[in-house]
């Protein structure tokens, strides 16, 4: 009897393996006892008594006259994703939570996506493996610094955890896995845009934050290699509490700010603002001046003319996130070391450009 239960068990955590790692898909036809017997040269009550386990464990389930086939919640895994609970970040993580919801991975491989925000998070930290039974990865979305303060706490409860968000953000997660999007070629990409169109006098309106700092930096090192001047008048910087809006009015008030574009550093109070002050000041667009923003908010594409923008490509980073989890073991990922990979970006095109 002890020798037959043995067997058993063995038989059922080869087969357990196959469920959650192996090629099977949901709801795939499994092998059945007759195939069992023969491929793994067992009796008919080892085979029987692992499938019994296998089935009240919720990984596989029989339909009547059709066979054994794969469980749905034998393949769910759950992506708990943190982020902080601010408004302007809210249309970018409706767009990366879908882009991993709706995967073409993602049905096959089980996947649930579960929102939460940094309180919450960190109120539940301790019950992580209790509230989160089938938890595979967290994804910090652009909290860096929440990532870092439980880095190790996560790593004692041997939870595999991610940082998605800006290059600039990610540079204190020297030890972490992230995914991140470059704010270097993010700029370039975006006054590169703006180059081929014709112009050569590009100016910078941008606000204080480290993220912005970098995007502001990345601009004026492009210029540099481009050779082309930056003036005073062409660098912007918002003060900390101005509206971008008032500021830019006042600003182009003053006189000619000496470019025939600009690169707006968010399009949040920034690009947004700019383009309804050009309008105030009976200046066309684009005509006489060309905008591009970075996409932030979703009421910058409601603008008219509308502002043309470059965006991050969230529903592709889900994508090559969901396959990579779905093809990979946490311990297998994070072997590659710290940085898997980079965002692509978008632009949308609009009547600013």
């Amino acid at each position: 009897m002890g020798e037959r239960l043995s067997k058993s068990k063995r038989l059922e955590a080869e087969l357990e393996e196959q469920i959650l790692h192996g090629s099977y898909h949901v709801y795939d036809r499994f092998l059945s006892v007759a195939k069992l017997k023969a491929r793994y040269h067992a009796s008919q009550a080892t085979v029987v008594s692992a499938l019994e386990n296998l089935e009240a464990r919720g990984l596989i389930f029989r339909r009547s006259r059709s066979g054994i086939f794969v469980s749905p919640t034998s393949r769910t895994k759950e992506i708990l994703i943190v982020s902080p609970g601010s408004r302007s970040n809210r249309n970018e993580l409706n767009q990366f939570s879908y882009g991993l919801g709706e995967s073409p991975y993602a049905s096959k491989a089980g996947w649930v996506t579960i929102n939460c925000t940094t309180d919450d998070f960190e109120e539940n930290l301790r019950n992580l493996r209790i509230i989160y039974k089938k938890l595979f990865a967290i994804v910090f979305f652009r909290c860096a610094d929440v990532m870092l303060r439980h880095h190790q706490a996560l790593q004692e409860l041997n939870v595999f955890h991610m940082f998605y968000g800006s290059s600039s953000a990610a540079r204190q997660l020297d030890d972490c896995c992230r995914y991140c999007y470059n704010e270097k070629k993010l700029v370039s990409q975006a006054l590169d845009t703006l180059y081929e169109k014709g112009h050569r006098r590009i100016g910078c309106f941008s606000c204080a934050g480290r993220t912005f700092e970098e995007r502001t930096r990345c601009y004026q090192e492009w210029m540099k290699e481009k050779g082309l001047p930056v003036s005073g008048r062409m660098l912007c910087i918002l003060p900390d509490g101005e509206d971008g809006y008032a500021f830019m009015m006042k600003h182009l008030a003053e006189g000619d700010p000496g470019c025939t574009a600009f690169f707006c550093a968010s399009n949040y109070g920034l690009g947004s603002g700019l383009l309804q002050a050009l309008r105030e000041m009976r200046i066309p667009v684009p005509e006489k001046m060309a905008l591009l923003g970075i996409a932030d908010i979703e009421t910058a594409r409601m603008l008219r003319p509308s502002l043309a923008s470059i965006d991050i490509d969230y529903q592709k980073d889900a994508n090559t996130l969901i396959d990579l989890f779905t093809t990979s073991k946490p311990a297998d990922i994070a072997a590659n070391g710290p940085v898997l990979g980079e965002s692509t970006f978008l632009i949308t095109r609009g009547g600013s450009l």
